[in-house]
């Protein structure tokens, strides 16, 4: 009776270890799918910034073209409107 009693005891405190453990391992598969999430969602944020100052960087880009590409038609303006004066002024 007395062996009886400390087997299962010993199976009872031996359930109680393996769902310790058990309960470990799902806390630590918890907390390591919530670092990959969280990774994750960094990984995306990074990705949109970068989206966001590439973004950018072409729309400076494109302006300072437009800029450049006024200036140059300022430009041929005032030669032709030089090369009337002086055609017409001869």
């Amino acid at each position: 009776m007395y062996e009886q009693l400390m087997y299962e005891q010993l199976m009872y405190e031996q359930l109680m270890y393996e769902q310790l453990m058990y309960e470990q391992l799902m806390y630590e598969k918890l907390m390591y799918e919530q670092l990959m999430y969280e990774q994750l969602m960094y990984e995306q944020l990074m990705y949109e910034q970068l989206m966001y100052e590439q973004l950018m960087y072409e729309q400076l880009m494109y302006e300072q073209l437009m800029y450049e590409q006024l200036m140059y038609e300022k430009l041929m303006y005032e030669q032709l409107m030089y090369e009337q004066l002086m055609t017409v002024g001869v």
